[in-house]
């Protein structure tokens, strides 16, 4: 899954890194021993918010990865089409900006 950071500057695969929150308002994806901020928010009500919708993109990318890869091509290619359209609509995740929680 890809991200695109609150403020647009950074665009990040985010395969196999850690989101985490900071400071109790900001969401940071980590990777090795350094990280990148993504986002902040006005209470961390709001950050975990967007922490939970960020679980359940990349939940779903997964899922219709895996689903995809494991097709022994029963499908019709509707179908498939179908499920491509899928994989590029939740291939990405747009940090929302804070009034959008």
């Amino acid at each position: 899954m890809w991200i695109r950071s609150q403020n647009q500057e950074n665009y990040l695969d985010a395969s196999g890194k850690t989101f985490s929150i900071y400071n109790g308002n900001q969401i940071h994806l980590k990777y090795a021993n350094s990280s990148i901020f993504l986002g902040k928010y006005s209470s961390y009500t709001k950050t975990l918010k967007v922490l939970d919708m960020l679980q359940k993109q990349n939940d779903k990318w997964h899922s219709m990865n895996v689903f995809y890869s494991c097709n022994n091509m029963g499908l019709s290619i509707s179908s498939m089409n179908n499920v491509l359209a899928a994989l590029e609509e939740t291939n990405t995740f747009e940090m929302p900006q804070d009034e959008d929680v």
